[in-house]
């Protein structure tokens, strides 16, 4: 029996780096094959304390084509992992500039960066149905005054930026649309994401 298979054994540098770039596979594969690849891994390793670099490019790969895999099995899953990233990206840039916004007063730009984390963090947890409302209310948001007006800016409630060209808003109706389709999908194919996908 290896030492990485002893429960209880204390992990070495090369055994933690191992488990490390076995994180590049699904879960599910991980749970039925890892343990024995990282038993030959480590059988094969020798007194080494990191792995070599072909090693660590061949596991990454590995596990990355494992994953184009089993998403091109799903059948229909693609695009919408493709949307779902796309429309979470936009989320995010939201959040930074909401973050960075420092021309309006505290409290409301408080209020802005709360309902632009809370749709991250839904968008992010699979959370479709809650983030679509949140993604409508942040459009609606940016957009006031070129649907309303200027009288608009001053609505309470809405003190977030306001942009007065189609240009700048965009980006807002990409992410409205896509929270939109990604909420008409049926609830069991919605998939809540690995906090990774912030890196």
């Amino acid at each position: 029996m290896s030492a990485a298979a002893v429960p209880g054994a204390r992990r070495t540098p090369l055994e933690r780096s191992y488990r490390l770039l076995l994180r590049a596979y699904p879960a599910g594969y991980r749970a039925r094959h890892g343990a024995e690849m990282l038993g030959m891994l480590m059988e094969i390793s020798g007194p080494r304390r990191l792995p070599p670099p072909r090693e660590t490019w061949a596991l990454l790969g590995g596990g990355l084509a494992t994953r184009a895999r089993r998403a091109v099995e799903r059948p229909g899953a693609w695009w919408a992992d493709g949307l779902h990233l796309g429309v979470l990206l936009l989320a995010l840039a939201n959040l930074a500039y909401a973050a960075l916004d420092h021309t309006r007063p505290g409290e409301t730009a408080a209020i802005w960066v709360a309902v632009s984390a809370a749709l991250v963090l839904a968008l992010l947890r699979g959370m479709a149905r809650t983030a679509l409302p949140l993604a409508l209310v942040v459009a609606f948001g940016v957009s006031r005054s070129m649907l309303f007006g200027t009288g608009a800016l001053g609505w309470p409630g809405f003190d977030g930026p306001a942009y007065h060209n189609w240009i700048s808003l965009a980006p807002y109706g990409a992410m409205a649309a896509g929270a939109l389709v990604l909420a008409a999908r049926p609830a069991r194919e919605a998939r809540a994401r690995s906090w990774w996908w912030l890196a």
